[in-house]
């Protein structure tokens, strides 16, 4: 009852479904992603451990652990609110630690993917001013992200998050697809440019396969990255927001396995392109050599009786030399991008 008599009405509280629906699909995503990452962590190991720089192999299982953690947190989240707190909509509305799963680790995650492909920029480009730009902001993305979430443990109320987390919020995800959509760029410009430089078959076969790569996952964190600044503008009063960004630590993580692992899939092809060049050299040289008998058969009726000794030499090469061999086929420009022996 107010002063002058008359009632004080509460809001009316959001249906259910609108405030359970965006967790509910982004832990449920978040598995998924989580399932997809263990996969690519087993590719990776079986492959690459050992051989690896340790400093990417430190991040690569880093990104893991983190993963599994953040995970577990959002997992913790979904049972606060579908299992303990059944039948309580105040419940829905308790962040729990939704803020230190979603923003604050989706932004340590970026930053260290981001890091890595300024890194992998600074290798092609050979200039460091630009990199250092790049790194200059995905710091602050990171930063912003690590307010945000503290912000909103904090206030432990996603009612309250627009009014009071709107500017560490709206900069986090806003200069997170910036950052994403530049080294995209910058990425495909760099290695376009060194394939028109060479202009080699195989090099171009290999930057086609990175660009689509670079471009296929970058623009899909970015676009996670918009839709959670979107929702979180359009509706302030919802949590609409949380279903991106439980997914978008995992699509960070898993767009560098890919990477990473693509490696196997490029040697293999690079592989059988020497394989079929090396063929078609044997089969013209094979096709020389009996021309050159046809041409010479009075010579070989004449020497039909003698003995001819034909010593036959076999090399085996290790699995070793293979990989060497490989690797010193590869064109040049692209070592740059995936190079990481130790």
């Amino acid at each position: 009852m107010s002063s002058n008599g008359t009632e004080l009405v509460a809001a009316p509280f959001p249906p259910i479904a609108e405030v359970t629906s965006a967790p509910f699909l982004g832990i449920m995503i978040n598995w998924a992603l989580m399932g997809v990452l263990t996969v690519q962590l087993y590719i990776y190991h079986i492959n690459f451990y050992g051989k690896d720089r340790k400093l990417i192999q430190w991040l690569a299982y880093g990104l893991f652990a983190i993963d599994c953690v953040q995970t577990a947190l959002a997992t913790w989240d979904g049972i606060e609110w579908f299992v303990l707190g059944w039948g309580d909509p105040i419940r829905l509305t308790i962040v729990y630690t939704a803020g230190i799963n979603s923003p604050l680790m989706d932004s340590l995650v970026a930053l260290l993917v981001q890091s890595y492909y300024c890194w992998r920029i600074y290798i092609l480009s050979g200039v460091l001013w630009w990199p250092m730009i790049l790194i200059g902001l995905t710091l602050v993305q990171a930063g912003s992200g690590f307010a945000s979430g503290i912000i909103a443990t904090i206030v432990n109320d996603f009612r309250l998050l627009h009014e009071k987390d709107f500017v560490a919020s709206t900069m986090f995800l806003s200069v997170t697809t910036f950052v994403d959509l530049a080294i995209a760029a910058s990425t495909v410009y760099l290695l376009l440019r060194k394939a028109d430089q060479q202009r080699l078959t195989a090099s171009n076969f290999i930057v086609t396969k990175i660009v689509t790569l670079i471009v296929e996952t970058n623009i899909l964190t970015s676009s996670f990255a918009v839709t959670a600044l979107a929702v979180f503008l359009s509706f302030p009063d919802r949590n609409y927001f949380l279903c991106p960004l439980y997914a978008l630590g995992k699509l960070y993580s898993n767009s560098l396995f890919v990477m990473l692992n693509q490696r196997v899939v490029l040697n293999k092809a690079t592989s059988n392109v020497h394989l079929h060049s090396s063929s078609n050299e044997m089969t013209q040289r094979h096709a020389a050599a009996v021309d050159f008998g046809a041409h010479n058969d009075n010579m070989a009726h004449r020497n039909q009786h003698e003995t001819v000794f034909i010593r036959v030499d076999k090399t085996t090469m290790r699995d070793g030399d293979v990989e060497r061999t490989m690797a010193a086929n590869l064109p040049r420009d692209h070592e740059g991008y995936f190079s990481f022996d130790k």
